[in-house]
Formats: structure tokens, sequence, C-alpha cells
């Protein structure tokens, strides 16, 4: 869920916060802005994924036209 990526994206990014010696936490900016990048990523093919095609398979629908296949 998002919930979920939210609070490892939160956690990671705090541990590398504690250890940044960088200039203006520069290294701790580069990582959020690849785990953000990482998580759009997920979300296009999750999307990609969930909408292929519109339709979800239906039994009902299976059956109905194995029955009424010839009309």
């Amino acid at each position: 869920t998002k919930r979920t990526l939210l609070s490892a994206v939160y956690g990671s990014t705090m541990l590398v916060f504690l250890d940044d010696e960088s200039d203006g936490c520069a290294d701790t900016k580069a990582f959020l802005a690849r785990r953000i990048e990482n998580i759009m990523q997920f979300e296009k093919t999750k999307a990609k994924i969930t909408n292929r095609g519109g339709e979800r398979f239906s039994m009902a629908r299976f059956v109905g036209r194995l029955r009424y296949r010839g009309t």
C-alpha cells in the first residue's frame, strides 16, 4: 500500500540522513530522489498490470459464452 511504501522510504531516508556528512545533506537528497523515482516506476508498472484489457475474468460470462456461442 502507499502507507507501507511511504514508511519504508521515510525510514531508509532517516538512516541515510543520520549518517550523512555531506554539505547540505546532498547525499540524503540524492538518496530520497532515487527512492521517489523507484516508487514512480513501481506505480507505473502496477498501473499497466492492473489496467491491461480493462476487463477481469468472469466465470459467469465464460459459461454464458460456452452455452450460447451459436446465437
